[in-house]
């Protein structure tokens, strides 16, 4: 072999080293913070992807599937409406998560097939791993399994992501551990008592299982072994009979009552409702990331407060409009153009892949229309990686050249650059996340204002938008200041502070109510009743606005 293509060689087999280790790092740190759901350690893990892709890139290549492209283009959209986002501050936060996404597509791009493969395993023995974990550490809420995400319904999903891709590879490769490992994944998506993956696993798993057996990749399917039969029903019945001795039978009440009617259905269907009036107000470009934690108040219809829409689709439209939803729509179709085409082409055990990272891609996307699945970045980045990878690619050492896009230098090192900028950012706002939380633990715990204050200070000359820094300063102030009204430089400090908050966010409802206290406090008191009387009138489902005024009014 020339001297060239073994240097070639050997820089690929780094390249996919390297990025096998980020990627399995990333997941396994994601399982241990709760999938990086309010977590600010989120910003800080991306500085790893974002260097770790620039590495690989300088190294190999850049995606050449138009997939990669669209999923740039949305993350760029995102980032683009911060600029005329209601909420800056949360935009920048949405940017962010969906942002990981392109060094993950990156990294998952440089890996052969075998390294795909062993990450997914990797993926499968840490979920199998964790529901154990989690029975013996007791990851449970009102009777439901939450393991490590703290949210029993995503974590239903993940595990079913895990069991489709565990099916898969049992196929391909069959071995006693794998009937165990599926067992014990079954029995953690029946804790969790989620009737919406449950349903999801009733319709993607036979149809799996019957296109398997149709391609001749489950011969245990058509005999029915006993060997095999026993090899998966020993653990599950016996796990079962864990769960029936704890008598922790709240998951089997949920699957009992599954009903059109329940309340959360009706709930969120009155969250939708409320969705397509702000849709209807700006429906091509959105508000910006996160606006629905602000425009639900304008909007709602009945006395609710939620951070998240449970609705992957609507959320899209309300942050980004209908140009953000065209994107995702390309996205899919991509996806399931790519597999289509590959399926008919490849060999037994490729289709095994491409059919498990087909389901188990839809199976995140079904669950994302009704609830906020893709809010958590694990799930969103594990969602494109899989799209991603219904396209089957040769090992890299057997590829003799790339397009030519990916392969120039040029265009390259302009990604990392970007790259390496994002990480900048990343780590300042890592940084004001972490100094935020500290602050409010601080307070909670202590009471003690004066090193929250401080606190709340450096968080927010390393944010982008402090809006919430703004906030939580002036309510401190504000508390400062009613402990001892001999201090008015604590009320001047207040005001001044939420004028700078408003600034960012005008049309936060908690800002115009924590203003109209300070203006009260400070003794417009006609002024202030009347501007909580129409804040009332504007946002009638906000009881702390409601209570306030009538104290006020009473008096």
């Amino acid at each position: 072999m020339p001297l060239q293509k073994q240097q070639k060689n050997l820089s690929t087999n780094r390249n996919a080293r390297l990025s096998f280790y980020l990627l399995s790092l990333f997941m396994v740190i994601a399982f241990l913070q709760h999938g990086l759901l309010f977590k600010p350690e989120y910003w800080l893990i991306g500085v790893l992807l974002y260097l770790g892709a620039s590495a690989a890139l300088i190294m190999g290549r850049l995606p050449s599937h138009p997939y990669f492209y669209v999923a740039v283009c949305l993350v760029g959209w995102y980032v683009l409406s911060t600029f005329y986002a209601i909420n800056p501050q949360n935009a920048i936060s949405a940017s962010g998560k969906l942002a990981l996404a392109i060094p993950f597509l990156i990294l998952g791009a440089q890996l052969t097939h075998s390294y795909r493969v062993l990450l997914m395993r990797l993926l499968i023995y840490v979920s199998a791993g964790w529901v154990l974990i989690g029975g013996l550490l007791k990851q449970f809420r009102e009777g439901r399994f939450e393991g490590t995400l703290e949210y029993a319904n995503s974590w239903g999903a993940l595990l079913l992501t895990a069991l489709i891709m565990q099916i898969s590879l049992t196929a391909i490769s069959k071995n006693k551990m794998d009937y165990w490992i599926s067992a014990i994944l079954l029995i953690g998506i029946l804790l969790t008592g989620s009737r919406t993956v449950f349903l999801i696993a009733l319709i993607l798993i036979p149809i799996q299982l019957f296109i398997l057996k149709k391609n001749s990749l489950q011969p245990w399917l058509h005999k029915m072994q006993l060997r095999s039969l026993y090899l998966f029903a020993i653990p599950l019945i016996t796990l079962i009979c864990a769960l029936a001795i704890s008598r922790n039978l709240t998951w089997l009440n949920r699957f009992t009552s599954i009903s059109p009617h329940a309340s959360e259905w009706e709930a969120r269907l009155g969250y939708y409702r409320d969705a397509w009036r702000i849709i209807t107000g700006s429906p091509f470009v959105g508000y910006g990331g996160g606006s629905w934690n602000i425009l639900q108040y304008q909007f709602q219809t009945a006395a609710y407060s939620v951070r998240y829409l449970h609705n992957f689709w609507l959320e899209t439209w309300i942050d980004v409009g209908l140009i953000g939803v065209l994107m995702i729509v390309l996205l899919i179709f991509l996806t399931f153009r790519q597999a289509i085409t590959q399926y008919k082409f490849v060999t037994s055990s490729d289709k095994a892949w491409i059919l498990g990272c087909l389901l188990a891609s839809c199976g995140l996307l079904i669950h994302s229309t009704v609830d906020f699945t893709f809010s958590y970045p694990l799930l969103f980045c594990l969602w494109v990686l899989l799209g991603q990878w219904t396209a089957i690619s040769q090992p890299l050492e057997t590829t003799d050249r790339t397009p030519r896009l990916t392969s120039h230098l040029s265009v390259r090192l302009s990604v990392v650059l970007i790259f390496i900028t994002a990480s900048f950012v990343s780590i300042r706002l890592g940084i004001a996340e972490s100094l935020l939380i500290k602050a409010d633990q601080r307070y909670a715990a202590q009471k003690n204002s004066k090193e929250a204050i401080l606190l709340l200070e450096q968080s927010s000359n390393y944010a982008l938008f402090p809006a919430d820094q703004h906030d939580k300063l002036a309510s401190l102030y504000l508390i400062r200041y009613l402990a001892n009204k001999s201090s008015t430089t604590d009320i001047k400090r207040a005001e001044m502070e939420a004028n700078q908050a408003l600034a960012i966010n005008p049309k936060d409802p908690h800002l115009l109510f924590l203003q109209t206290q300070i203006d009260y406090v400070i003794g417009n008191k006609v002024n202030a009743v009347e501007r909580l009387r129409i804040l009332q009138q504007q946002f009638p489902f906000r009881a702390d606005i409601r209570d306030e005024y009538a104290k006020w009014t009473v008096r």
